[in-house]
């Protein structure tokens, strides 16, 4: 009887001592938990205030076409090389972004319609496509009046003009502006787009060309400078330089509702082209030794920017005639179907405050 008393009480003495344990465990658990919370909230509270930080900064993004190197040619490539535009916006408290698009003027047009960049440095053709169908853009500088383009074969080809390319696969970056060189290259020679088998390529001209999967390939002038000169490969059947008017411009235009919110930062923006400009203009062999960076050699580069009248930043009325040309262009071809009026897409307050 004693015993089974003495048992009983034991067993009610672990039972507490077990209930004990498991109280203090499920306590600690509590205490820890809102520690862990506490370290969580914390942690999300300090990415907020960090992601305000970078929402708080000003940074002007700008995009260009890439042709095999990250590194812009023409007065952009000089204005980030020299400091001029990291200087200029530095002075109103802004940085600078430059992002390379491999897929061409219409992979800058979707960079611009997503807001991903703020301004585009590109030719005058994929702009007003984009703007015919509705992105709302305006045209702040004319970069380039004259842009270089050829058509190259591989250099032991039969090819060895327009005519020659009659029933012949031509790799392009369709609504690009070399688009239009081989257009009019081809209309220039009694010829049309279906007389030839027009292959849309962006990259791997050089591969394509080997290879043999296309007998020609359009292009700017960095890529068949580098192939035709550098790698000596390729040879040209015509090119922009005896043929101007078959080229358009290369102009940076300005997502507007950016643009009409940041006016200063697109006045120091233009300020350093002008800088580049004059710079350009007073040294010539530094200018082509800095081109180089986009991974040609200093020949390839004179080839590219050889004429003293090449660069300009305000918008002439040569400018607008070009660009009505281009426009005009894109309509008789039904590239665009909606027409819009050049001048009131052209915005040139931001120059004028700019040399003020």
């Amino acid at each position: 009887m004693l015993e089974n008393i003495v048992a009983r009480l034991r067993k009610k003495e672990i039972i507490r001592s077990v209930v004990a344990f498991v109280m203090l465990s499920i306590v600690s658990l509590a205490f820890a938990g809102c520690s862990s919370n506490d370290k969580v909230t914390s942690s999300q509270q300090n990415a907020k205030d960090s992601s305000s930080a970078k929402q708080g900064e000003r940074i002007l993004k700008i995009g260009s076409p890439s042709s095999g190197s990250p590194f812009p040619g023409d007065l952009l490539g000089i204005a980030l090389e020299k400091g001029f535009l990291h200087e200029e916006l530095a002075k109103i408290g802004v940085k600078e972004e430059h992002i390379p698009f491999t897929g061409q003027g219409p992979a800058v047009n979707e960079a611009l319609a997503s807001k991903n960049i703020d301004i585009a440095v590109y030719a005058d053709m994929p702009a007003m496509i984009a703007k015919s169908r509705g992105l709302d853009i305006s045209v702040v500088a004319a970069n380039n009046t004259a842009f270089a383009i050829g058509i190259i074969v591989k250099k032991d080809s039969p090819i060895n003009s327009i005519q020659d390319l009659k029933g012949k696969k031509i790799a392009v970056a369709k609504g690009a502006i070399a688009h239009r060189f081989l257009i009019e290259a081809l209309k220039g020679n009694n010829l049309s787009v279906n007389d030839v088998q027009i292959v849309n390529m962006t990259t791997d001209a050089e591969s394509a060309l080997i290879s043999g999967d296309v007998d020609a390939w359009v292009g700017t002038g960095t890529m068949v400078a580098l192939l035709t000169i550098d790698k000596k490969i390729t040879k040209i059947i015509a090119e922009s330089k005896s043929h101007t008017d078959w080229a358009g411009l290369f102009i940076t235009v300005a997502r507007t509702d950016y643009a009409k919110e940041n006016a200063d930062i697109i006045s120091a923006y233009i300020k350093s082209l002008i800088r580049a400009k004059d710079f350009i203009k007073q040294n010539k062999d530094e200018a082509y030794g800095i081109w180089t960076k986009a991974s040609i050699t200093v020949e390839s580069a004179k080839y590219i920017n050889d004429r003293d009248d090449l660069f300009e930043v305000s918008i002439t009325d040569q400018s607008i005639s070009k660009l009505n040309d281009t426009k005009k262009f894109l309509l008789n071809e039904k590239l665009i179907q909606k027409d819009f009026d050049t001048a009131t897409w052209i915005d040139k307050k931001f120059y004028e405050q700019a040399i003020r």
